[in-house]
């Protein structure tokens, strides 16, 4: 055997070994970046959340105005605009939980808007 081959079966042997896992872990290092980003987006958008619908307008709307928080802007819109197509708000909130691999506060932030659809609409149907 020379040392060439020593060295090429080495080597294959090596990257196939260390190589075949890689995507992976490329893979959870983006989800867990994702979710890194959305529970730092939502610190600031609840609080934004919070003083829109302290003005008085509905969360729909609120929902809306939460375009500059990017992700969770992004899933805030998401909802929003399936409400306004009278969509059952559970499967919104499932399609959500489905395309966002959610971190735990986003579930629990979505299980809030899935509540207070269901009251709004409680309230708005007893009047």
């Amino acid at each position: 055997m020379n040392l060439g081959y020593v060295i090429t079966v080495g080597l294959i042997t090596s990257r196939l070994v260390f190589g075949f896992p890689m995507p992976a872990r490329i893979v959870r290092g983006a989800i867990k970046k994702r979710r890194e980003r959305i529970q730092d987006e939502m610190v600031f958008g609840l609080e934004q959340l919070v003083n829109l619908l302290n003005t008085g307008i509905s969360l729909s709307e609120a929902l809306l105005h939460m375009v500059d928080f990017r992700l969770f802007g992004r899933v805030c819109e998401h909802i929003s605009s399936r409400i306004q197509t009278s969509k059952p708000i559970d499967r919104i909130i499932k399609d959500v939980e489905d395309s966002v691999l959610t971190p735990g506060q986003l579930k629990i932030f979505l299980g809030l808007i899935q509540h207070s659809h269901v009251e709004g609409s409680s309230r708005r149907g007893a009047m």
